[in-house]
């Protein structure tokens, strides 16, 4: 967790981690849902929801990381807040540390596109 800069009074953090065995019918559709409701009710006017982006987001009914409006908006976004480096920041950093994308892959390139 990184403080806000723009935020000072936000000093809690609740980590939410929702599972289901492999194959669970319907529990892509079962993380949409639960994501849509995250992202509508903690939109940063008294909380705020941040990706963590090693874990499943951007759901549509059928996978995780499918849903390209949370790809290109929200998971960047949520990254930002005013200080700090940010989403471009983590492309830098990605950059930096693996110019040759020897650890590159599909995932990460639609991610960074």
């Amino acid at each position: 967790m990184r403080p806000r800069a723009d935020r000072p009074e936000w000093d809690t953090a609740v980590w939410l981690d929702a599972l289901t065995p492999p194959g669970t019918p319907d529990a892509e559709a079962f993380f949409r849902e639960l994501e849509r409701f995250l992202l509508r009710s903690y939109d940063g006017g008294h909380a705020l929801t941040r990706v963590e982006w090693s874990k499943g987001w951007g759901y549509t009914d059928e996978a995780a990381w499918s849903d390209e409006e949370v790809l290109r908006t929200v998971v960047p976004a949520s990254y930002e807040d005013g200080e700090g480096p940010g989403w471009s920041g983590a492309r830098q950093v990605l950059d930096r540390l693996d110019p040759h994308r020897v650890y590159g892959n599909t995932f990460l390139d639609r991610l960074f596109a």
